[in-house]
């Protein structure tokens, strides 16, 4: 279980920043996390990338920036 206990502090915009292979940066809402949600969403084109779990996550490029 996630705990949102401190994360203010250590992710001041309540999002975690991610990369992709293909050059591409996005972010995960951590309030998402909190809920079981992996959605991350592409910094340039708002498009939103839905994924059943980390394997998923991971097996699509995406890495903590």
């Amino acid at each position: 279980m996630i705990d949102n206990h401190g994360m203010d502090s250590i992710l001041p915009d309540l999002k975690l920043h991610m990369k992709n292979i293909n050059s591409c940066y996005g972010y995960i809402e951590i309030a998402n996390l909190l809920n079981g949600v992996i959605k991350v969403v592409d910094k340039k084109t708002g498009c939103e990338f839905l994924f059943k779990n980390t394997d998923e996550l991971i097996s699509a490029g995406w890495v903590i920036d």
